[in-house]
This record gives structure tokens, sequence and C-alpha cells, in this order.
């Protein structure tokens, strides 16, 4: 397949994950609760420690890729991956097909 097609399946694949994490955060309610990373008042992602006057808008959620996650973050992303993907986080932080890396935040 052409790079720009294994691109767009990479990509697809990282939504995906995207949408499992926010879909399965949201069940647990729409207040911040610990564990929870929110972006702080200097821009600033932190994992929310029960410190802080924080709401559901200041939730954040990374996109799994090459990027270093807080370990807490990087439990939950790892699980969605498993459960809404099939694949496991360290499958997206390798060259796929030695063309491309997935970038993460």
């Amino acid at each position: 397949l052409p790079r720009h097609v294994l691109q767009l399946y990479a990509h697809a694949v990282q939504s995906l994950i995207f949408n499992f994490m926010v879909s399965r955060r949201w069940q647990r309610g729409d207040v911040v609760l610990p564990g929870d990373t929110v972006l702080s008042d200097t821009s600033e992602v932190v994992v929310w420690n029960e410190m802080g006057d924080w709401t559901v808008s200041d939730i954040v959620f990374p996109i799994v890729g090459v990027g270093e996650l807080p370990t807490q973050v990087e439990e939950r992303a790892e699980q969605a991956a498993r459960e809404g993907a099939g694949v496991g986080v360290e499958d997206l932080r390798k060259p796929v097909a030695d063309l491309f890396t997935l970038p993460g935040d």
C-alpha cells in the first residue's frame, strides 16, 4: 500500500483509541476525578490529585503515539488500545513499515 494510505489507517487507529478513552471516561461521570489529566492555568497538563478548582471542561486526553504519558494515563491508554483497537500502546510507538512514526501528545 502507498505510504499515505498506511498513514490513514494508522491515524484511524489513533482516533479510535482516543474516542474509546473519552467514551470510557465520560461513563464515569461529568466531574473531575482523581487521575484525570487536566490543563492548568499555566497551560501545563497535570494529573489531578485533589488540588485545584477543576471543571469537566479542563479535562484533556492525549493522542497516543511516540510521546511519553504520565503513568496513570499510560495505563488507561493501554487498556483503551487493547479493548478498543486490539493493539498495545507500544505498537503505536514502533515505526510503521519503516516509513513513519505516529506522533502523540
